[in-house]
């Protein structure tokens, strides 16, 4: 009985060790954030803008095995929009054009990570499925030419500054 009480005392200080390895993550002292954001794209002659709010929260600590705590970010939309990507045509082949906005919250919350983040940018790909197979195509001039489908422009707001620690 002595071996399995130590046993089981020894399992919960162990867990309560790990779980509690969170808790050294620093916290944002901003946890959410809303962004504007504007593309205007052309397809098939006809000129459209898609505009609305970026709207990124604060999710707590996640874990994984290649980057161990890390703080975790939530982006959802206002408006229309629900998604990061929207189908704004079809081709003649059967095909799908996709904008594509590229968001990540961590980028727009001021995320400090070891590796530099590039800007999010918004752009077109087109998928055929083939079979089973599923073929992409993201080069912005072949996507011009073939299916005359392009980005004229777009703008995002810039990420805030956001400070992090412990007791935040």
């Amino acid at each position: 009985m002595k071996k399995i009480s130590a046993l089981l005392i020894f399992v919960f200080l162990i867990s309560g060790m790990l779980t509690s390895c969170g808790l050294q993550v620093p916290r944002p002292e901003i946890k959410e954030g809303r962004f504007n954001y504007s593309v205007t794209y052309e397809i098939n002659g006809a000129v459209e803008t898609l505009s609305g709010v970026y709207v990124c929260e604060y999710n707590g600590t996640s874990w994984s095995v290649d980057g161990g705590y890390h703080r975790s970010w939530k982006g959802s939309y206002e408006g229309d929009v629900k998604d990061d990507v929207k189908i704004i045509g079809t081709t003649y082949d059967g095909g799908k054009i996709e904008l594509s906005l590229g968001f990540y919250p961590h980028y727009f919350m001021g995320e400090s990570i070891d590796v530099d983040l590039e800007a999010p940018e918004a752009h077109l790909v087109v998928s055929f499925v083939n079979g089973e197979e599923v073929l992409i195509e993201s080069q912005a001039d072949v996507i011009e030419e073939k299916y005359g489908a392009r980005i004229i422009s777009y703008e995002y707001d810039d990420p805030i500054k956001n400070s992090f620690g412990l007791f935040k």
